[in-house]
């Protein structure tokens, strides 16, 4: 039962609509959702990936057991609404991100291809329009060094509620998004950057920044 609550109902959307679970074998956990969840779902129906509200519930649940030290034994969270229509697993794998890369020069642009595809399969859809506004709105990549992932942005990006001259900023935040899926399965990756295309501005994240113990998925590099 979450915590602080007496039942999913109190709290928000799409949490809400959680209607009931079961552990059908050791390691799996099955959540069924109100068919209600997909009312106002247009990622999936761009047909681009899982990067929709029954996804995430998975996503922010296995999250939330990894917190806690609740999901050593966890293999798998589905989640599916109640007529069947919509199913999305989220595995150890999606949580923990890629275990290998390297199969290509560091400073060519099939490793940048390597890396954004290996990025975007650990976030669960199949090509950039497929991630969240506003991280949707990259347009390319590519390895402006050995070990050096540059992307390129629309400079509509910037419009982010999140990004502001006193915080972070949403370039920081896409830089971010990649380190924690990437640091343990690719090694040779150096540096991110994102920039907006009118080479306006710009935010690079070296890896010296960035460690297992500092919000990467698994907290420590998974074998």
């Amino acid at each position: 039962m979450p915590r602080g609550a007496e039942d999913f109902s109190e709290f928000y959307h799409p949490f809400n609509l959680v209607e009931s679970w079961e552990s059908p074998a050791q390691g799996e956990l099955e959540i069924t959702v109100d068919p209600a969840i997909t009312d106002t779902d247009h990622t999936y129906l761009n047909d681009q990936g899982p990067a929709n509200d029954v996804w995430m519930i998975a996503a922010v649940m296995w999250d939330q057991l990894d917190r806690e030290d609740n999901a050593a034994d966890l293999e798998s969270i589905t989640v599916r609404t109640a007529d069947g229509e919509r199913t999305e697993v989220f595995t150890r794998e999606d949580k923990y991100g890629p275990q290998a890369s390297g199969e290509h020069d560091p400073s060519s642009q099939e490793w940048a291809d390597e890396m954004v595809d290996l990025w975007l399969e650990a976030e669960g859809v199949q090509s950039v329009k497929g991630l969240l506004d506003p991280f949707n709105l990259i347009q390319s990549w590519e390895a402006t060094g050995p070990g050096e992932l540059t992307l390129y942005a629309d400079p509509a990006i910037l419009d982010d509620p999140t990004h502001t001259e006193d915080g972070p900023g949403v370039l920081y935040g896409i830089t971010a998004l990649v380190w924690q899926r990437l640091y343990c399965g690719a090694p040779e990756l150096e540096s991110v950057t994102v920039a907006t295309t009118d080479g306006q501005e710009s935010h690079t994240t070296p890896r010296s920044e960035w460690s297992p113990s500092r919000q990467v998925y698994g907290d420590t590099c998974q074998s």
